[in-house]
Parts: structure tokens; sequence; C-alpha cells
């Protein structure tokens, strides 16, 4: 499990849907949710989670996807087995891993110190803890 610390910087709901913005360094991140914890506002402090499993790369940030948590990140190592890659990755100082196919891995030429773009649908974040 990844985990970032951020800062709640907006909340919107409508019927059983919440969207909550953050902002983790000088990032923006957002998390859609079906259930919030009450006390949960704007300012809070938080640990979000992410699944590795559900961090995909990109060798850039694009205007074109409809995921809209894209992390600039730097590749710390590669751990390539049999079929999968466990990629590391360094974000504003938070050590977060990806794992990716093997195939995916040789297809996108990924090496330590690329610099490339982590992707994170809204529904793949979760709060981890409220600080």
């Amino acid at each position: 499990m990844n985990y970032i610390k951020a800062c709640v910087t907006s909340i919107d709901s409508f019927e059983a849907i919440t969207i909550v913005g953050f902002r983790a360094g000088t990032e923006a991140l957002t998390m859609m949710s079906l259930e919030l914890d009450s006390a949960l506002q704007i300012g809070s402090e938080v640990i979000l989670s992410i699944k590795a499993t559900t961090v995909s790369l990109a060798r850039e940030k694009s205007v074109m996807l409809s995921i809209s948590n894209q992390l600039p990140v730097r590749i710390k190592s590669i751990d390539k087995g049999e079929l999968l890659c466990s990629v590391k990755l360094s974000f504003e100082g938070t050590l977060i891993e990806s794992i990716i196919t093997k195939n995916s891995a040789l297809r996108m030429g990924l090496k330590p110190e690329d610099d490339i773009a982590a992707l994170v649908k809204a529904s793949d974040l979760a709060i981890a803890e409220i600080l």
C-alpha cells in the first residue's frame, strides 16, 4: 500500500457521491467517494492510500486522459520478475510503488532516474487516516 500526506482543499457532494480535492506538495489530487467520514473538512490533514496495483505509468502527463491524478515521479528502482515488475517511484520525497506487467515495463523502456507520470483514478484514492 502507498501512502501520501495531503491537505483537503475542497469537498463537493451531490446525492450519494462526494468529490474531495487535496493538495499533496505542489500537486492537486482528486478522490471520488461514496462514504465520507463526517470529521473530514476543508483544511484537514490526511494520509491518502493507493494500492500499488492501481498505479499506472505514462511517459508524460496528458490532458487527454480521464485520469485526474497524474503525479510527476522519478523512477528509483525496477524489480523485474517473471511476469510482473515492481517500480519504485519518488513523488515529492515520498516513495510510491507501481506493480505493472514486465511486458509493459519493457515496451515503455523504463529505467531508473526516468521522469514519468504515475496515474491514479479518483476512485482508486482513499483516505487511510485523518490527522
